[in-house]
């Protein structure tokens, strides 16, 4: 990688550090937080035999943003972005871009609030995305997530169970299935914080109940990480999904290292995307190509086909907003309380 590029994927590290202190020392005005986001008393069963949503499905509708090619030979792939990201900002520039062209139709999600609210709300629209790709192109979906937006798939999985007959490949990139040290420690360290954040903290209510099921049959399961991701750590802990394929890079490409942000349009990640999607069952490391470790400096580094005067032009921007969108987004002073469903599946013991 030319010396610029080291440099500048560094300080997109570092300012990913110090934006995380603005979050403990900055805070919003008291009428933005609350004591938690209240869910529904009470959620009726639907037709599918999951609870029913409870979001108006026009507003579910308004947030499914979708691109068809005139010819269709692929199955359909939902994209889902991580916390704080407008998926323009994550996919606009990379999948949103290659996956029409090889065949396939996309949707991206506009969640509310940038997905900063109760993952129980956002994951009506996960749901609402699948179901409508699978009646529109009478196909099964493969829905593609990064950062904390992957956990919501396999929360629609757990509790809804006509999901995983619609449902192909599920793939992430740099997910915290396990939860981080880090968005514990933002959270407790200050009065207030960003629901989903409270979720995706290593040990809470929400991930907890998340896994006290197994892996539904039917879909094949690919986890991708990143040795080098400064938000998400441990390595290969954090990011771990029982039942699931979980890839490190560097189990493809020795010595790899990758910042948080840039696993959405890394070349090797891609190139395990393309291997997932390509073959039946998860992505095989064995199957990637070996030359994809020789593509050094940019464009190289990041997968082919990227508007790189777009791509030099908006990181800084994709990496910072996140954290200066949370300055002033919903916050709460404790973990949302689990619905009724999945409170239920928790005290099961």
């Amino acid at each position: 990688m030319r010396p610029q590029w080291r440099s500048a994927l560094r300080l997109g590290s570092a300012l990913t550090a110090f934006l995380s202190l603005l979050f403990v020392f900055i805070q919003p005005s008291a009428s933005a937080q609350s004591s938690h986001e209240p869910g529904p008393a009470r959620q009726t069963l639907s037709d599918a035999g999951g609870p029913a949503l409870v979001t108006p499905t026009k507003e579910l509708d308004k947030s499914l943003v979708c691109r068809t090619p005139k010819k269709v030979t692929q199955r359909p792939v939902l994209l889902i972005t991580g916390f704080g990201t407008d998926p323009r900002e994550d996919f606009s520039w990379s999948y949103w871009k290659l996956l029409p062209a090889q065949g396939h139709p996309v949707c991206m999600i506009d969640f509310p609030e940038h997905q900063h609210g109760d993952e129980q709300t956002n994951v009506e629209f996960v749901i609402h995305g699948i179901r409508t790709m699978a009646a529109r192109h009478h196909s099964k979906v493969t829905t593609l997530s990064h950062s904390i937006g992957g956990v919501l798939p396999i929360w629609a999985l757990h509790f809804w169970p006509d999901m995983a007959g619609k449902v192909d490949d599920v793939i992430s990139m740099g997910t915290p299935f396990q939860g981080t040290l880090l968005n514990k420690g933002l959270c407790m360290a200050q009065p207030s914080c960003q629901p989903a954040l409270w979720q995706n903290g290593e040990g809470s209510r929400f991930l907890r109940a998340l896994h006290k099921k197994s892996l539904p049959e039917g879909p094949s399961y690919t986890v991708i990480y990143g040795e080098a991701d400064q938000l998400v750590q441990p390595a290969g802990v954090a990011t771990n999904l029982a039942g699931a394929a979980n890839i490190g890079l560097q189990k493809v490409c020795p010595g790899r290292m990758m910042e948080h942000h840039m696993l959405s349009a890394d070349s090797v990640v891609y190139a395990l995307v393309q291997d997932a999607i390509k073959h039946r069952g998860a992505a095989v490391p064995e199957r990637v190509p070996a030359s994809v470790c020789d593509r050094e400096g940019m464009p190289g580094f990041v997968m082919p086909g990227i508007d790189m005067k777009s791509f030099e032009k908006n990181y800084f921007t994709y990496v910072m907003t996140p954290y200066t969108r949370g300055l002033g987004g919903p916050r709460t002073t404790a973990e949302p309380p689990l619905r009724p469903y999945a409170e239920n599946v928790l005290d099961e013991g």
